[in-house]
């Protein structure tokens, strides 16, 4: 399937990141968009847990004011996660976007991983070093794989 854009997609599970510390935000998004290589252009979409929500939307609103930023808000175990995959159709995703960045190791996704690879969109998985999940290795997406976040916890 060719996409009629030549965008990028970011998925960021951003609590996997930052050990669900929210001081560690806005260099956690950093980190990620360095290693996927995302350009100022590509439609990001951040999602976290309700406790750490408010602080997280804050930063990155303040921090990024003019960046293309959605921000989604799960509930429970793995809210996140199931937030940033409700809507992410991968015939849907693989028409509009030549790449896509997933910033989580969870195994979660690693079926729309395999499924936009299979469609031929570019699929980069960017993880905390040791929290990729097999399955997600599995997915034929370009794995990176991150260093520890150098910001002391407040």
């Amino acid at each position: 399937m060719t996409n009629t854009t030549c965008s990028t997609l970011v998925l960021m599970d951003i609590e996997n990141h930052t050990a669900a510390d929210s001081s560690h935000v806005l260099e956690a998004i950093g980190q990620i968009e360095a290693a996927g290589e995302v350009e100022p252009t590509a439609r990001r979409i951040i999602a976290s847990g309700g406790r750490f929500a408010a602080t997280a939307l804050f930063d990155v609103a303040a921090h990024y004011p003019t960046r293309c930023y959605s921000y989604r808000v799960g509930h429970g175990i793995d809210g996140a996660d199931r937030k940033l995959l409700e809507d992410a159709d991968p015939d849907r995703i693989a028409e509009r976007h030549h790449r896509v960045v997933i910033a989580s190791g969870d195994h979660c996704f690693a079926p729309l991983a395999a499924a936009l690879v299979d469609r031929g969109v570019e699929t980069v998985v960017v993880v905390r070093a040791g929290s990729l999940a097999d399955e997600l290795d599995r997915s034929g997406a370009r794995i990176v794989s991150l260093r520890p976040l150098l910001t002391p916890a407040a």
